[in-house]
């Protein structure tokens, strides 16, 4: 998951900050015009079925259509800055790298514990520092609750969010079992060493676990086995099945920018095209076709290790369903459906306030000393929150290059909104961009590739047709 951002959004507009004000995760406070979805608990709002052409919301409907697939609409006139939906994600995670810098809810990705604590991760010290705050302003930052399981390192904003990821998706992560536990962290390494979305991937697949086990206790059918029926396990994997639609190895693509990729699946993959003599894929734009069979090949190694890892790890009704294959579409889901959920740094604010203190001479010299030594081991700049998210329904919102709709992130959590960002009439498609959608034509229908088609908004379209003119004249 060390890859560009998937579906650009903003986190900064001071008109949903005000319109959403500091919505709660327990969903408890809300204007009347906020659709709140959770993805695990609702049942209004899922995807269409084959005897389901439209499913709708307060704001929009979801079609199914030959052309454009799953597609979200407007049912009503909405005004600008107007709030479409607000949903919990079905599944979050927070990137690798970034939980080095930040610690945070394993569901929810809410920043946990104090500023102190956080300050102490970011500087890489021993101790958290004495700091010239007030008892009450160190308190800001969730309260850090731990798993149930001692063996666990997960931890949560609360005891609400740890008892429904245990409920989830959690339970088969944390197992008892030592066998078990080593399989995973196997897994867990194995996907750190060649692609992190293995690891959302994983996540995945222990939600649909996790149903399944669920939905046998209330089945006549399997109540009691080992094995789970047909019936349940095709419930247990309904969510998952409408966003299978592609596999990781056959939608990936190598990097053709030059500037290099974090994932190193996909740098062994580049690395034996190069070792075929040609010129390095910053340089080119395009594979042969050896070169991508060998791209592809490399990627289908690397994902069929995580698969018997976690096949192993997680045994059966896993391993009824999980095949190689499947496998694959789940994380082609991962790469193609999910958002970069971005929010500041939890301590972004209190370093310039530190800065600033240390600067007046106030405090004891012992004080002054320790927090200069603090803010010289900080970075420069506080890095950012990073994770990525599913939610089933924001992912239908189609591509546009021109959207007239952006995903905020409220109360620095993966809790996502869809907002207007115009006027948009009743029956008109809603559209996010995928993409930076200031990119030069041919960039984004580079960018676009991955995701399967070729745009033809509008603005594309006017662009595309303003280059045939250009070129047709200097023919």
């Amino acid at each position: 998951m060390r890859q560009r951002k998937r579906r650009e959004v903003n986190q900064d507009s001071a008109a949903i900050k005000t319109a959403n004000k500091r919505l709660s995760m327990d969903m408890g406070v809300h204007g009347p015009d906020v659709v709140v979805v959770d993805s695990h608990e609702s049942d209004r709002l899922k995807r269409p079925r084959s005897d389901d052409a439209c499913l709708r919301g307060p704001s929009f409907s979801i079609r199914e259509t030959e052309d454009r697939g799953r597609s979200m609409h407007a049912t009503s006139s909405l005004c600008k800055n107007k709030t479409i939906i607000t949903e919990i994600p079905m599944a979050a995670l927070q990137l690798p790298e970034s939980a080095l810098q930040c610690t945070t809810c394993d569901r929810c990705l809410r920043a946990v514990g104090t500023i102190a604590e956080h300050l102490q991760l970011l500087a890489g010290r021993k101790d958290p520092p004495s700091l010239p705050l007030a008892e009450d302003d160190d308190g800001l930052l969730a309260s850090l609750v731990r798993c149930r399981r001692r063996e666990c390192d997960a931890v949560f904003c609360s005891a609400d969010c740890e008892a429904k990821a245990h409920l989830e998706y959690h339970e088969p992560l944390c197992t008892s079992s030592p066998k078990r536990r080593r399989l995973l962290r196997e897994f867990t390494k194995h996907a750190l060493a060649e692609n992190e979305t293995f690891i959302f991937g994983g996540r995945l697949v222990a939600s649909v676990h996790t149903r399944a086990r669920r939905a046998q206790t209330a089945c006549t059918v399997c109540h009691g086995l080992r094995r789970c029926c047909g019936a349940c396990l095709d419930r247990a994997q309904a969510e998952l099945a409408a966003f299978c639609r592609a596999v990781w190895w056959d939608i990936t693509e190598p990097d053709f920018k030059g500037e290099g990729t974090a994932d190193p699946a996909l740098s062994e993959a580049a690395a034996s095209v190069g070792a075929m003599g040609k010129p390095a894929l910053g340089e080119r734009t395009s594979l042969s076709a050896a070169e991508r069979a060998s791209f592809k090949r490399q990627l289908r190694s690397a994902a069929a290790t995580s698969h018997e890892l976690l096949v192993s790890a997680f045994e059966e009704p896993t391993s009824q369903w999980l095949t190689l294959h499947k496998w694959g579409e789940v994380l082609g889901l991962a790469r193609r459906n999910c958002l970069c959920v971005e929010y500041a740094s939890p301590v972004a604010e209190i370093i310039p306030t530190l800065r600033a203190w240390s600067a007046s001479g106030a405090g004891s010299s012992t004080m002054r000393r320790e927090i200069s030594a603090l803010l010289d081991a900080l970075p420069t700049k506080s890095p950012s929150m990073l994770g990525t998210a599913l939610y089933p329904n924001i992912a239908c919102a189609n591509h546009d290059c021109d959207p007239n709709a952006e995903v905020h992130f409220c109360d620095e959590s993966a809790l996502a909104t869809l907002v207007a960002t115009r006027s948009i009439a009743k029956g008109e498609e809603i559209c996010i961009s995928y993409i930076e959608c200031k990119a030069p034509l041919q960039t984004r229908r580079t960018e676009l590739r991955e995701y399967g088609f070729l745009c033809s908004c509008r603005k594309c379209s006017q662009q595309a047709a303003w280059h045939r003119r250009l070129r047709s004249r200097h023919a």
